[in-house]
């Protein structure tokens, strides 16, 4: 009775969250008509649609970084069918409770013949993956390339200090695969290979998202870029782990908020980030709809297909 009642009472902060995030926004762009307007006027829409399909481009990176999760479970699922898993129950974390995706996925790999204890493995191994490789990503970009900025926050490093930082998160990334092979995946020896390719995945795939993000500024320069990429990874392991926004709702954009407060596009970071939301969204929902319109052509051509039975052969 009392998980029950707590997990009501997360729902209502969920919901309370999501329509503060809403009221916030919308008061945002009143306040600053003219500098938001302005901002949509400056920006060809071309670069939103490469910002979403670079957005896609990194979703696909990520599905074949949860597919190996499920592979080093000794699982065959083809590529087609996973995809299709995957963009569907990617879908679940914006209905209430926040938690739908991750439901949906475990009940999809125990319905591929996978035991429970595999399919958490999984899905373990999997958040592990994305999380430890926003935070170290991001932290790379951000301290290697935006020292200026740390400078406005009372933090002062040398180019050597900064390089020192970078080969510590790297090693450090290198540590925690390996304590997820050995703690959590059902390995039976250490798997080099399984590192190379695990970082092969997720590391570039936080480089496109934060790519995608620095194309929404009016202008960028290289430092500006390797802010959005340190930015954007990092704001998203936060908002990952605030399991109170669903999605990551509201609390990614207050920290991407906070990372640009001290730049030139201060006043301009809860409208990026806002737009960035939505692109992201709409390249969810395009996977997802990819996956409905491509089943239902193939379903209809296999019914076409079929043998039409002769009446006169029946009894």
């Amino acid at each position: 009775m009392e998980k029950l009642k707590n997990s009501k009472v997360l729902g209502v902060i969920k919901w309370v969250w999501i329509a503060a995030v809403f009221i916030a926004v919308v008061l945002y762009a009143i306040n600053n008509f003219n500098q938001v307007e302005t901002y949509f006027q400056t920006i060809h829409w071309l670069r939103f649609l490469i910002a979403m399909l670079l957005i896609v481009l990194g979703k696909l990176l990520t599905m074949q970084g949860a597919r190996l999760s499920v592979t080093s479970e000794g699982a065959k699922i083809p590529f087609w069918k996973f995809f299709s898993l995957f963009s569907l129950t990617q879908l679940g974390k914006y209905l209430p409770g926040g938690i739908w995706h991750f439901v949906g996925r475990f009940g999809t790999y125990r319905s591929e013949e996978m035991d429970t204890k595999k399919s958490l493995r999984a899905m373990i191994a999997e958040n592990a993956w994305l999380i430890g490789s926003a935070f170290v990503t991001g932290g790379i970009f951000f301290f290697s390339f935006n020292r200026g900025i740390l400078v406005q926050y009372g933090v002062t490093l040398t180019q050597t200090q900064s390089q020192f930082i970078a080969l510590g998160l790297l090693l450090l990334w290198v540590i925690g695969l390996v304590i997820v092979q050995r703690y959590v995946q059902s390995l039976e020896y250490l798997n080099a290979r399984l590192i190379l390719k695990v970082s092969g995945i997720y590391i570039p795939a936080w480089v496109i998202f934060g790519v995608s993000y620095g194309l929404l500024f009016p202008e960028m320069d290289a430092a500006g870029l390797g802010l959005s990429i340190g930015g954007f990874a990092l704001s998203w392991s936060i908002g990952y782990v605030a399991v109170f926004a669903p999605g990551g709702i509201g609390v990614r954009e207050l920290a991407l908020t906070f990372v640009f407060s001290g730049t030139a596009y201060a006043a301009l970071s809860p409208v990026l980030a806002t737009v960035h939301r939505v692109l992201w969204v709409l390249a969810e929902l395009l996977l997802g709809l990819i996956v409905v319109v491509v089943d239902a052509i193939r379903k209809n051509h296999e019914e076409t297909q079929a043998p039409v039975e002769d009446p006169s052969n029946e009894a």
